[in-house]
């Protein structure tokens, strides 16, 4: 009898939740034409009489922190175009401006303000769509939205944004040139549309167009802004040229004059259709890029670091497979480590997403292991031609097929590979993931694969994954993509429990279990002797106030393959961070269990200072100490590995800003230091001054071949200029 009642009331549940999401209504507004053809001034100077006969869209819903209540302050959103641009005017109310978070910050560092963004599925094809933010402040940030849900931050357009505060709030005004985005010609009087704002003192998030949390954002669930007519794309030409120069002195030679790649460099894009576009890239430069940060990494095999130069940033989403993770890549970009140039063509073709990327790379990272390990003769040649294809459509309704093929072509040698990915959508909350690939070498000319299958539903409050992997011994994924290693077989399983308690101080209580095992490609994958499995439960307790408390346990066995011995797992964590709003927030965390024959203790803490609306100060310390007991003299070796890391930003105004860097390794015993100006005095050009100094005591072989101990001191100071001036039509 219970179970039917418990049935019954599910059902009923069921179907009352289906019959109110159908119910969801789909939002329009209709952009106007500016009247005489005389656009608004974008000033943040919100004039009514600019505006007032635009279209407008009101009645913002929550999504945060009381999903579905119409959002505590007002919010106006004015459309109106002409034929070249399309102009948004936004009035954000708020009762308490004095609480506005006014923080200044670089391009598409928008976290911890008040902001707003636009959303335009200018294709209409509800999965992908472009981003346009501005925060308070002015500082812009802007990206792209592909196969519904996922985010990429790395695109960069042409546009402007202009802000003020006010008695009634702020305002944002934008000027989005139709140029800058691609959408088709066919059908252009329809876009999609969604609107977010961000109010941090609340860490409150609304829409336009309603979210819900189970949801996320979907450009599938976008409204509607119609009334486009006779909008022009223009040439989309975008010539970037740009000065390189720099200084450079090590502990051998004197303070010369250095120029590797000549003392000029070009980037060009030119939209080839309203629909694709082809970026062109010759002796880059990357002086600004932010150095990566020291990792300690107690594994056997090196980590993961992400992309940070602009060529192969913009538009990498088209390269993204679905099998993709952060521990896994089938391309890995930063393997082409020294560019001679690069060219990449995206877009779509038909039905077709298209993504293709050709460069040159000299002194190629790959090609000095296979002389390393004996592969290849020390007088090999060290460039390697990178070649990749990628093709994707959607199929049904919201889900997407791919297809990839890449090459890495270099003197007595290749790496090739072909594969096809897949994200199926059940609805809104599963997805079925899969993807397989075939590689072939001149070592291995036998074909060799990988392949991800992956099952996935997310809810606020109940997810979970199932994922599948195996690697032959022969896949050589790490010549162009990333993978620690192959040869293996692993099952893993994940589930989240997220109640909401909102009282008693409580706001979530986030319950996680993993489960997952590994073995080798040939071996029965229950066979215990080379087993890899554990299990770890994780927590995390998000308080009313914002402030965080987790921890996680890890139990199970792990095979080391390079001592080729199953050890115990058995590692305890615990963590506390404040509201990241604050105007000091931090991150505590603290680790201790079983490694490997001994133990290990982790620390990893964190410090953020926002001293004013201008400077913003991070600080870390992460520190771990390693005993072991030595097999072979049966003593206990003590290692400790700590990184003081701090991190500097002021900004003069949104276009000059300084930035500090200095990294402290205590087990190398290096300090690195960098020191960047940045100028940003039209859109895309830029002045960067550069300066980076490395303080160690390496030793090193002088002049007349002799090995030099040194004390610590200098060992490499490198001054760098940059220039860059955008020309676009």
């Amino acid at each position: 009898m219970l179970r039917n009642i418990i049935f019954l009331v599910l059902t009923v549940v069921g179907v009352y939740t289906k019959v109110v999401f159908s119910q969801e209504t789909v939002k329009t507004v209709k952009t106007v034409k500016a009247v005489n053809a005389v656009p608004p001034k974008i000033d943040g100077i919100f004039y009514d009489t600019e505006w007032i006969y635009g279209g407008k869209a009101t009645g913002f819903i929550q999504m945060d922190p009381d999903e579905g209540e119409p959002a505590s302050e007002k919010t106006e959103t004015y459309f109106l175009y002409d034929d070249n641009n399309l102009y948004i005017g936004i009035k954000c109310f708020d009762k308490e401006p004095d609480k506005i978070i006014n923080k200044m910050g670089s391009r598409d560092n928008i976290l911890g303000v008040d902001y707003v963004s636009i959303y335009l599925d200018t294709f209409h094809d509800h999965l992908n769509a472009y981003s346009f933010g501005v925060t308070v402040a002015g500082t812009k940030s802007d990206g792209r939205w592909y196969s519904d849900n996922i985010y990429d931050i790395s695109w960069n357009g042409v546009w402007w944004a202009e802000t003020a505060i006010t008695d009634f709030g702020w305002v944002a005004e934008f000027k989005i040139p139709f140029s800058t985005m691609q959408f088709s010609k066919k059908d252009f009087t329809t876009w999609g549309l969604n609107i977010q704002r961000i109010i941090m003192s609340k860490m409150e998030i609304f829409h336009w167009q309603n979210v819900l949390r189970d949801d996320g954002k979907r450009v599938s669930k976008f409204g509607h802004l119609n009334g486009l007519i006779d909008i022009k794309q223009g040439v989309n030409l975008e010539i970037l040229p740009y000065l390189t120069s720099r200084i450079q002195k090590d502990r051998i030679t004197s303070l010369k004059f250095q120029n590797e790649n000549g003392i000029t460099g070009l980037d060009v894009k030119y939209g080839l259709t309203s629909n694709l576009t082809a970026t062109l890239t010759v002796n880059p430069d990357f002086a600004q890029i932010e150095a990566d940060e020291d990792l300690i990494n107690l594994t056997r095999y090196p980590l993961y670091l992400p992309e940070k130069r602009p060529f192969f940033t913009e538009g990498a989403s088209i390269f993204s497979t679905a099998g993709r993770k952060t521990f896994y890549a089938p391309i890995y970009s930063r393997r082409i480590n020294e560019p001679v140039y690069g060219l990449k063509i995206n877009g779509k073709i038909g039905d077709w997403d298209v993504g293709l990327l050709n460069s040159l790379n000299e002194n190629d990272v790959g090609i000095q292991n296979r002389i390393n390990s004996g592969k290849a003769s020390e007088n090999s040649n060290m460039n390697a031609l990178y070649s990749l294809l990628r093709l994707s459509r959607d199929v049904f309704s919201k889900s997407q097929i791919g297809l990839l093929a890449l090459s890495k072509e270099y003197h007595n040698g290749y790496n090739r590979y072909i594969g096809i990915d897949g994200r199926l959508r059940l609805n809104s909350n599963y997805e079925v993931l899969f993807e397989g690939i075939k590689s072939f070498s001149l070592d291995n000319i036998k074909s060799s694969h990988s392949i991800v299958m992956e099952t996935v539903r997310r809810t606020d409050l109940f997810s979970f994954l199932a994922r599948y992997r195996e690697q032959t011994p022969g896949y050589e994924g790490n010549e162009i993509g990333f993978n620690n290693y192959n040869d293996f077989r692993e099952a893993f399983f994940w589930v989240q429990l997220g109640p909401r308690f909102e009282k008693i101080g409580i706001r979530q209580f986030l319950h996680n279990i993993y489960v997952w095992g590994e073995n080798f490609w040939d071996c029965q994958f229950l066979n215990k002797d080379k087993l890899t499995r554990n299990w770890m439960y994780s927590t995390n307790i998000i308080l009313m106030n914002y402030w965080v408390v987790s921890g996680f346990i890890n139990k199970g066995y792990e095979y080391d393959r390079v001592d080729k011995v199953l050890y115990p797992v058995n590692y305890k964590q615990i963590e506390l961070s404040n509201n990241p709003v604050s105007r000091v927030s931090f991150q505590l965390s603290y680790g201790h269990g079983k490694y490997r024959t001994g133990n290990s203790w982790s620390s990893n803490n964190s410090l953020g200072i926002r001293a004013n609306d201008r400077l913003s100060i991070d600080l870390s310390y992460n520190r771990s100490s390693v005993k072991l007991l030595n097999t072979q003299t049966l003593d206990i070796d003590h290692f400790k590995y700590e990184v003081l890391r701090s991190r500097w930003i002021y900004h003069h105004n949104r276009d000059l800003n300084l930035r500090l860097i200095l990294q402290y390794s205590a087990l190398d015993k290096r300090l690195d230091a960098s020191f960047l100006l940045a100028y940003n005095f039209r859109p895309k050009s830029y002045l960067y001054l550069a300066y980076t100094d490395r303080f160690d005591e390496a030793p090193f072989i002088d002049g007349s071949g002799i090995e030099r101990f040194p004390r610590f001191g200098s060992s490499n100071k490198l001054f760098q200029v940059k220039l860059s001036y955008l020309i676009a039509k």
